[in-house]
Parts: structure tokens; C-alpha cells; sequence
């Protein structure tokens, strides 16, 4: 079974294009409530602010652009748990008849 972390980091493509920590990730995912693609989502938005070119050593690798980035953020805030924004009630413009 894949745990969070790795999950995460397969998602971000983290052996390819390195980003970020295991510090920063445990961080970002306990800010979005453990949702590991709500995470995914916004550490993406932030690698695609990121360089073009990412420098590991003597070695550079060229990232693949923001666009790329950005289009994958918005696949997994698809993925993201659903965020209930009143409760689950229902809500209704109707007024109550005993005036409550």
C-alpha cells in the first residue's frame, strides 16, 4: 500500500523534476487536511512557477513548462475531495411561516 507521501510524490513527478522536501510535503498536506490530490493540485500550481530548468549537481534537467504544470493542477483539483461549503444542508431562499 502506497502512503501518502509516496502518493504525492508520484504524482509531482518528484524523481524526474525534484522540487520540493519531505518536510514541505508532509507540511502542504497537513495544511489541506491529508487530501493528497487538493495537495498535488496546489504544489503543482507552485512548480509551475518554479524554473524551466531544475539543476540536481553537475546535472541540469529542462522541466517540461508551466502549461504543464498548470493543466495537471487542474486534473487533480478534479480528484480533490469535494469540499461541503454549508453543511450539507439545503439551502432555500423560502422563509419559514412562524417567522423563525
Amino acid at each position: 500500500m502506497v502512503d501518502s507521501l509516496q502518493l504525492l510524490k508520484l504524482l509531482l513527478q518528484e524523481k524526474k523534476y525534484p522540487c520540493f522536501s519531505d518536510e514541505e510535503f508532509t507540511l502542504m498536506l497537513e495544511s489541506n487536511n491529508n487530501d493528497v490530490y487538493a495537495t498535488a493540485s496546489k504544489l503543482c500550481l507552485m512548480k509551475a512557477d518554479g524554473d524551466k530548468k531544475v539543476k540536481v549537481g553537475p546535472i541540469e534537467i529542462e522541466g517540461p513548462g508551466s502549461e504543464y504544470w498548470i493543466n495537471l493542477s487542474k486534473d487533480y483539483e478534479k480528484k480533490a475531495e469535494p469540499k461541503v461549503v454549508n453543511g450539507g444542508a439545503y439551502k432555500t431562499s423560502m422563509r419559514r411561516s412562524d417567522g423563525r
